[in-house]
């Protein structure tokens, strides 16, 4: 699963938000991933922390976004290729 691509004015939309100093004594957590991380730690957290997108983060920069939608996507196509593998062990046809 590769983290889809953010347009530019959305990843400039995001670094002046991330940069925005908080003058509230309440602020939101930013929840992020690594593109090492695999499906199954981004499907926890999402669910965790009750969130359906999350930015892809190298060395303090946004490099992509993940969404819900990824994520189940990138979950039925894994299932897909088992179903296959395992229908071609039972019939003898790999």
């Amino acid at each position: 699963m590769g983290p889809r691509s953010v347009p530019g004015s959305g990843a400039q939309l995001f670094k002046l938000l991330w940069n925005r100093s908080l003058t509230c004594d309440h602020y939101a957590k930013v929840y992020y991933v690594r593109p090492d991380q695999t499906i199954e730690d981004c499907m926890a957290l999402m669910t965790a922390q009750h969130i359906r997108h999350l930015p892809v983060m190298v060395d303090e920069r946004l490099v992509g976004l993940v969404s819900i939608g990824d994520i189940v996507k990138a979950l039925i196509d894994d299932q897909a290729v088992r179903i296959q593998q395992l229908e071609g062990y039972i019939t003898g046809s790999r």
